[in-house]
């Protein structure tokens, strides 16, 4: 009877240790979208200022970016909508690629700034920054990166992006020599917010005193300078790689690993209490 008591015992400790040691926080992507896919289903919970999402692919695949979604222009914003169960009262992060495309101005007034883009989740502000690829000072970084020298609180074109000049796009802005330059950033972002107890996220991303002039004369698409480009606006943007992960989330840490429930390990401690009882009566 001791031996069994004490296998019993055994038992019951690895069961409650174990399930403690099991017990941790992951996260869960719900929503992932590269928007190679530009089928009606597979943005259907995108939409546009203009109508429905459009899609363009970028010149060069030297940033990892291929078909995005955009690009947009002037007033021009997307809205992303999700209802979900699991989003009631969750903690969300945010990711994606913000693509920042030819003259974006930063803060400079001279040249038309300043040039913003701003994201809303549920109408509350993650972001609303400049941003420039060269012509001006922007108010986007990453913490401590290139800092402005003259301490104004601003900081250099393209602060605190993860790719330059690396996607292909150009425009002749005849402020660099007046040539055509490569005009391109992309910016690696991240959020983390809470969501309501409707288990509804709204997402808006636009742009803001951003200039919509079309450019329908520019040769720089010819190898020889004969050929015309397409139209394509003078400062624009795009989204690619958005991904919503629920964090915080309590599991396993091995997938199919079951957890007991709270009563379970009451359950298991009582019986613990009841074999160390009666083993005590016994010897005494």
């Amino acid at each position: 009877m001791k031996t069994l008591s004490r296998l019993l015992s055994a038992a019951a400790l690895a069961a409650v240790f174990g399930s403690a040691q099991a017990v941790e926080t992951y996260s869960l992507e719900i929503y992932g979208n590269d928007f190679s896919d530009s089928s009606a289903s597979a943005v259907a919970s995108w939409t546009s200022s203009t109508g429905a999402p459009s899609f363009s692919t970028a010149p060069s695949g030297t940033a990892g970016i291929g078909q995005f979604l955009g690009d947009y222009g002037g007033a021009e914003s997307v809205s992303f909508s999700l209802t979900d169960e699991r989003l009631r009262n969750a903690t969300v992060t945010l990711t994606l690629d913000f693509l920042a495309l030819r003259s974006w101005d930063g803060n400079d007034a001279t040249w038309g700034g300043p040039d913003r883009f701003a994201i809303t989740a549920n109408l509350a502000t993650l972001l609303d920054a400049s941003f420039s690829n060269g012509a001006g000072m922007q108010t986007y970084t990453v913490d401590g990166i290139r800092p402005d020298p003259a301490g104004s609180g601003l900081f250099l074109p393209m602060a605190g992006s993860r790719a330059q000049y690396a996607m292909g796009y150009s425009f002749y802005d005849g402020i660099n020599a007046a040539k055509y330059n490569p005009q391109d950033a992309v910016y690696g972002m991240i959020f983390s917010f809470s969501v309501g107890e409707d288990g509804i996220l709204d997402l808006t991303f636009s742009g803001h005193g951003l200039q919509d002039t079309w450019i329908e004369n520019d040769r720089s698409c010819g190898e020889d300078g004969s050929s015309l480009c397409s139209a394509y606006r003078d400062e624009s943007w795009g989204l690619d790689n958005v991904r919503l992960m629920l964090t915080d989330l309590i599991g396993t840490s091995s997938p199919g690993t079951e957890v007991p429930a709270p009563s379970t390990l009451a359950a298991l401690c009582l019986g613990l209490a009841a074999l160390s009882l009666g083993r005590r009566r016994r010897l005494s």
